[in-house]
């Protein structure tokens, strides 16, 4: 767990191209358990979240590897440095991890018209962390709030961001 993330690369893929909910869903845990766990960043989080959002930005992922990639990386821009990775020198992993994210996640906006709850609620989240403060942020969520009833998880999350405007 967090150590060995030699098959994070396939993994990516498998979880971009996945068919099914439950292929995206298994492909997400391969990674999510080798880059981070409950929050804590191991040191291959960093490329990892970089391919990711490469991929996501040069690449045609199905709707649920996309739903399961911004998942992903909400849990990396989210997330902080292992305690084995700050007794390593690398306290500022998850800082670096935002850093390298937010300068790509302008180009996820383009899924604000996507139908999918997961892959708006995604959306939603990562630029909630990367971008709190961004008027765009606000925009995104009215949309989503006027396309999504009340008391749904995206819905009621939509309305959260635009109240907090």
């Amino acid at each position: 767990m967090g150590m060995d993330a030699g098959s994070v690369p396939d993994d990516i893929d498998r979880m971009l191209r996945a068919e099914n909910e439950d292929d995206a869903d298994s492909a997400y845990w391969m990674i999510d358990n080798h880059v981070v766990v409950q929050g804590q960043l191991f040191e291959s989080a960093l490329p990892t979240g970089r391919t990711v959002a490469r991929a996501i930005c040069e690449g045609n992922p199905t709707v649920f590897g996309l739903g399961r990639a911004l998942d992903l990386l909400v849990e990396i821009a989210a997330g902080e440095a292992h305690h084995f990775e700050v007794e390593l020198g690398n306290e500022y992993l998850g800082d670096a991890c935002r850093d390298v994210l937010r300068p790509v996640v302008p180009r996820f906006r383009r899924f604000v018209w996507s139908e999918n709850d997961k892959v708006l609620l995604g959306l939603l989240d990562l630029l909630d962390i990367l971008e709190p403060e961004c008027e765009k942020l606000r925009d995104i969520a009215q949309s989503i709030a006027d396309r999504r009833p009340a008391n749904t998880r995206l819905g009621d999350r939509a309305r959260e961001l635009t109240a907090e405007g």
